[in-house]
């Protein structure tokens, strides 16, 4: 009798148990994927947030020192003046120069501030909760050394007001003869 009911296949106890148990591991696979995409979103962003403090960076060590001087004797919310003064200072230098707070570049990467998921990025420049923001002061005893510090936020809603939910700080220093 055992051998002939083994020869007959599954109960449905056994189907449904087999199922139970198929059915939990895809949902951890399930759980499991939707955590791999989470964490390359926010990798992705914080990538494109140092894209931009490297081009802000970029900018202000190829500044002119009226441009460096300027960076330094304004908060970081009036260097739109800055970037103003040194696109007049070096007329050919092309429109990727003098990038202080703007951050749009001519190339489609960086343009408007956005990655290509539209979220939006933006230079820190108050300080409600005691975070970084970007700042910029001269050093040394020369003071041909200035120091530059770059604050890139970004919002979970997407918006550029009020304070970032994350940012990413980059911070160098820049000889100016």
């Amino acid at each position: 009798m055992t051998r002939a009911r083994r020869t007959r296949g599954a109960t449905l106890v056994e189907i449904l148990i087999s199922l139970a148990v198929v059915l939990v591991g895809m949902l951890a696979m399930f759980r499991t994927l939707a955590t791999s995409v989470n964490g390359s979103s926010t990798a992705s962003k914080l990538t494109q947030a140092q894209q931009r403090a490297v081009l802000v960076m970029e900018s202000i060590r190829t500044a002119p020192t009226t441009a460096l001087d300027c960076l330094v004797g304004n908060v970081s919310s009036s260097w739109g003046t800055c970037e103003a003064g040194c696109r007049t200072t070096l007329p050919n230098a092309g429109a990727d120069a003098c990038l202080f707070t703007t951050l749009t570049m001519s190339s489609t990467k960086l343009a408007a501030g956005k990655d290509v998921n539209q979220q939006n990025y933006y230079v820190v420049t108050s300080n409600a909760t005691g975070f970084p923001v970007t700042a910029a002061k001269k050093s040394g005893v020369s003071s041909h050394i200035y120091e530059a510090q770059i604050v890139i936020g970004w919002r979970d809603d997407n918006t550029t007001t009020g304070n970032p939910d994350h940012t990413v700080v980059l911070r160098s220093g820049v000889f100016s003869p």
